[in-house]
């Protein structure tokens, strides 16, 4: 009896042992998932033009994708990539938010700066969409619109058919 006894406690510390790495690793799983944020919800409508949402990018992924963008870290308080429609015909806005409207105002001088420098966008014209100045330029099979609004910088991308109208979009999200 005195062999199975050390055996029978290495058999039941075992036990207990694993029950409690089991149990660790269940409140670790559930912790992390119950304290994980949902992205937050983009400041953009559902519908754009007619084209339904279809994908929201936010946070530091729509950071991170701005960065390799613009090949430097743009440094938003808030960001996001939101798509409307399917390949083929879609738009795409990416929106960064400030932490004030100085620094907005600087990052897109800066980029309406260098916007002639840029072998990637040409036809740079200015528009004006319900009293706002909005620029549209053309580049890589598509036409784009960017512009300020107090904090918030826009860039609207345009990919599709002539019928999908890019500055009714501008309109919509003015």
């Amino acid at each position: 009896m005195s062999d199975n006894a050390p055996r029978r406690h290495h058999q039941r510390f075992f036990y207990i042992f694993a029950l409690l790495a089991m149990f660790t690793m269940a409140w670790f799983i559930y912790h992390a998932h119950t304290q994980q944020q949902a992205a937050p919800a983009a400041p953009l409508p559902e519908e754009l033009a007619g084209l339904a949402l279809t994908e929201v990018v936010a946070g530091a992924r729509a950071q991170r994708r701005l960065g390799r963008l613009h090949g430097t870290a743009i440094g938003f308080a808030e960001a996001y990539m939101v798509t409307y429609g399917e390949p083929g015909k879609k738009l795409v806005v990416w929106l960064g938010i400030s932490p004030d409207a100085e620094e907005a105002l600087f990052l897109y001088r800066e980029m309406d700066r260098r916007m002639p420098d840029t072998p990637f966008f040409q036809d740079r014209r200015e528009l004006t969409v319900n009293d706002r100045e909005v620029i549209e330029v053309s580049g890589q099979g598509r036409k784009h619109y960017y512009w300020l609004e107090g904090r918030r910088n826009y860039w609207l991308e345009v990919e599709g058919p002539q019928d999908l109208d890019g500055r009714a979009a501008v309109e919509e999200l003015l």
